[in-house]
């Protein structure tokens, strides 16, 4: 009985049954898994965007900034030009306070972006600012302008350590 047993047990390791036909197992390494039926297949998509714009929003919440209902079109025009989500808010928050010391006669523009001498650049809207200045840095990047140390450069050539050191650290906040 025992030698039959041994027997068995040996035979069907070497085989599988499957409902009234044997076939043998295949002993290669690999493994082979059941494809996927319709019910725990994945679709739709998963991004970054969502993460982003959550923190942005926050970010820009926390210092009750008017720019907070913007995070969506931050995050839309970053990846249009092809620049970090977080560096035109970072600026905002170094040259104003997230807009809290703006010129009265540079409306919308809460990146101090035009503003030396007697020049003074205003927007039409939030919206347009957000798109012009997104834009240039865009283009400044094409042109190889793209660590902080050289945007600090071209955008504050007056004060490019502390500028840049306010404005890594605002983006790291985010």
């Amino acid at each position: 009985m025992l030698i039959i047993s041994v027997f068995l047990f040996s035979n069907l390791s070497h085989q599988q049954v499957l409902g009234t036909q044997t076939r043998a197992v295949n002993k290669s390494p690999f493994a082979y898994a059941a494809l996927p039926t319709s019910e725990n297949v994945f679709e739709g998509s998963a991004t970054l965007s969502d993460k982003r714009i959550a923190n942005l929003t926050e970010f820009l919440s926390i210092y009750h900034s008017p720019l907070a209902p913007y995070a969506q079109l931050f995050v839309t025009k970053a990846d249009e030009y092809n620049i970090d989500y977080r560096l035109l808010p970072a600026i905002a928050m170094q040259e104003t306070t997230l807009c809290e010391k703006t010129l009265p006669q540079a409306p919308f523009n809460c990146w101090g972006w035009g503003i030396w001498g007697k020049r003074v650049t205003s927007f039409h809207s939030f919206t347009d600012a957000i798109d012009t200045i997104s834009q240039y840095f865009g283009k400044k990047k094409e042109n190889g302008i793209a660590s902080l140390d050289a945007i600090g450069s071209v955008y504050n050539p007056g004060n490019t350590a502390h500028w840049k050191e306010h404005v890594a650290g605002f983006m790291a906040e985010m």
